[in-house]
């Protein structure tokens, strides 16, 4: 869930920086359909989601699993 909320983070971030120089990413191009005002809001709202994704992911969960049972016993049948 934290590399969704990166990216949600650099496509908002990055939406909002390149509207201001008359450029859009292709997949944010609908967010200025409703006027620039809610573009924005829309804009602001995929940065914050990104930082709620950041915070409440895990930061292990990309991690591989590792073995509870302690390695001095052999494994049961």
């Amino acid at each position: 869930m934290r590399s969704w909320g990166i990216w949600f983070i650099i496509m908002g971030a990055g939406s909002f920086l390149l509207h201001y120089i008359n450029m859009e990413f292709i997949l944010l191009s609908w967010v200025d359909l409703w006027g620039a005002t809610i573009g924005n809001v829309i804009r602001v709202g995929f940065i914050a989601l990104g930082i709620v994704m950041v915070a409440l992911g895990r930061p292990d969960a990309d991690a591989p699993v590792q073995s509870t049972r302690p390695t001095d016993q052999p494994p049961r049948p």
